[in-house]
């Protein structure tokens, strides 16, 4: 793995190559655990590299359960379809 020094986090990542051009572009976020980072049916604004912690996409359901769609952990994007397609939101994601 490679140290990816444009990363905040600094933290040794396999996906060196891919986040970096990106972050050299970008800006850094911290969110608290359990804080809402986007909405189901919003319209995308961005799409995220995540650094450290983990982030949950989920939907709600019209009788108000959530399902739980994926878990985002270190190294990995989210919201890049919605974003570069210029689509809505399709989950809730959540810190």
């Amino acid at each position: 793995m490679t140290l990816n020094g444009n990363c905040p986090c600094n933290r040794a990542c396999s996906h060196v190559d891919l986040n970096s051009p990106l972050t050299r572009h970008g800006e850094v976020f911290r969110f608290k655990r359990g804080e809402i980072i986007w909405r189901q049916g919003e319209p995308s604004r961005w799409l995220m590299a995540v650094c450290t912690g983990v982030l949950k996409l989920s939907r709600e359901w019209p009788d108000g359960r959530e399902a739980i769609l994926d878990l985002v952990f270190r190294g990995k994007m989210v919201g890049e379809t919605a974003a570069l397609n210029g689509h809505k939101e399709v989950a809730t994601c959540t810190a």
